[in-house]
């Protein structure tokens, strides 16, 4: 069902990318104040598979701005933020595959028995924010500004190396290898093997295009009514 909250922007749009979009930007002058202040915004392998190409579409179209689409610009705005802002460490992480709340409301995942597939495969919430925690508290010389985190399977060079990065077949299949083994596997070797690891990888070739990222921050700041230059 398609939604405009307010200001004609989509609802998923808006969600997940224009609202942290907007509270960074908010927290700007405080983030200047602190001591080695560091951006962690939470991103999807999702965003591996689609294009963003108009960012003016993807805030204020429905079909432009879905859930694959909110996570690529959320890596876009992790790059972006670094180059505009270099005094704060930014990076995008990645939570892998979990089962929360968001499932109860899907008609086909919400029910059996795929929510009984979801139960046995997926990672319970609080394992889910173990990568975002892990970016958010490790030194900051140990950060890779911009980077893209993930963790487990979600590292995979099947996920981020040529030539699997194109969304073809092998890259679909390996992400759903990925999203189906990531918690079991965790689980039965408790953490060993490299199964909860978090690092650094590279995100999906779209997110390296500076100008893009560029387009995409100055869409957002005309929709949240911001300046587009940061005032440091």
């Amino acid at each position: 069902k398609e939604w405009y909250p307010a200001a004609g922007i989509g609802g998923c749009a808006q969600i997940n990318f224009l609202g942290p979009y907007f509270l960074t930007r908010l927290l700007v002058p405080a983030l200047l104040k602190g001591s080695e202040p560091r951006v962690v915004s939470v991103a999807s392998v999702m965003h591996r598979f689609t294009s963003l190409t108009d960012p003016d579409a993807f805030l204020k179209e429905w079909g432009a701005g879905g859930y694959r689409a909110a996570k690529l610009a959320v890596v876009l705005f992790t790059k972006e933020l670094q180059r505009r802002l270099p005094g704060v460490t930014s990076v995008a992480v990645d939570p892998g595959s979990v089962y929360s709340g968001i499932w109860d409301t899907s008609t086909s995942f919400g029910r059996p028995p795929l929510v009984w597939l979801l139960q046995v495969c997926y990672a319970p919430v609080h394992d889910g924010a173990a990568a975002p925690i892990h970016a958010a508290t490790i030194p900051t010389n140990q950060l890779v500004p911009g980077g893209y985190y993930a963790r487990g399977m979600f590292r995979s060079a099947f996920l981020s190396a040529t030539p699997f990065t194109a969304g073809g077949i092998l890259h679909q299949l390996a992400c759903l290898v990925c999203s189906l083994l990531d918690w079991p596997l965790r689980r039965l070797l408790r953490g060993h093997a490299g199964t909860a690891v978090t690092s650094a990888v590279s995100a999906a070739p779209t997110t390296d295009d500076t100008q893009l990222s560029a387009r995409m921050w100055e869409a957002a700041a005309a929709a949240a009514q911001l300046p587009s230059e940061i005032e440091s």
